[in-house]
């Protein structure tokens, strides 16, 4: 089967009447009309985008496959001719119409949730959707339409194919720009940008080369390291932990071990 795979991206807000009540870093399911029930990520501060506690809202990928050589056809379009496969919950979701009821089950989650000591340090690493409860956290923080309950620093590493992929732009240069002490962003556009070795920028490249600072963070006992994405990420951000840890004489392993322990390591890749 000879497949054109089709991605689009989507921020949606739901209208919830102040009935959900949830924590940033906390998902919610979304049951489709006969299907079983989708989890997604929170993308909004606790308090939703309008700091009123009325709305949830998710990052949500719409994906389309398109067959180019067998079966049912779209008639109209730019892919008619083509059988069209649909993802049941992201197609869903976006084809949604204001007004249209929606099933939604939770919260859930408690591996996100920010750190209950506002002097803690907190990277996060994410790939594509996986910005959405990091999105949540720095709403919460630096949008002033609420107010933030942490201290500490904030470092997001996005990784992303391209420039014209990056989720939010606007809004994160908005966040750092408000308080440049607290935030720090660094992308990792892969279809953009080499390391030194010519390798992609993939994420765990951007990490290796921003080694020093993460190697410095590390030692803070307060520091907290969160991950969402795509599960390929995983293996590559722990390769370059250990990568850096080693180069400074470290032990990434020791680290993770008692960061596990002390309930200061949280990851959610699918």
């Amino acid at each position: 089967m000879a497949l054109l795979r089709l991605v689009y991206l989507r921020h949606i807000v739901l209208d919830t009447g102040g009935a959900l009540e949830y924590l940033e870093g906390q998902s919610i399911g979304i049951i489709p009309p006969g299907a079983k029930t989708k989890v997604y990520s929170i993308a909004s501060a606790g308090q939703g985008d309008l700091a009123d506690g009325t709305t949830v809202s998710l990052c949500v990928k719409r994906l389309v496959e398109v067959d180019k050589n067998h079966g049912e056809v779209e008639f109209s379009g730019p892919h008619a001719g083509h059988k069209v496969y649909r993802g049941v919950g992201s197609n869903y979701l976006c084809d949604l119409k204001p007004g249209d009821k929606v099933a939604v089950t939770g919260p859930t989650g408690k591996d996100l949730l920010l750190p209950e000591d506002p002097e803690s340090k907190v990277l996060m690493l994410a790939t594509g959707t996986g910005i959405a409860p990091f999105r949540g956290f720095l709403s919460s923080e630096f949008s002033g339409r609420t107010k933030g309950q942490h201290k500490g620093k904030f470092w997001l590493i996005l990784g992303v194919a391209e420039t014209s992929a990056i989720l939010y732009p606007e809004e994160l240069a908005d966040y750092v720009t408000s308080d440049p002490e607290r935030l720090r962003i660094d992308y990792a556009l892969s279809r953009e940008d080499k390391d030194e070795e010519g390798r992609k920028m993939y994420i765990q490249n951007k990490m290796r080369l921003c080694g020093d600072d993460i190697w410095s963070w590390l030692q803070d006992p307060k520091f907290h390291l969160y991950m969402c994405g795509l599960k390929a990420m995983e293996s590559g951000v722990h390769e370059a932990l250990a990568d850096i840890c080693s180069s400074h004489g470290g032990d990434w392993q020791k680290i993770l071990t008692r960061m596990r322990k002390e309930g200061r390591y949280h990851a959610e890749v699918y």
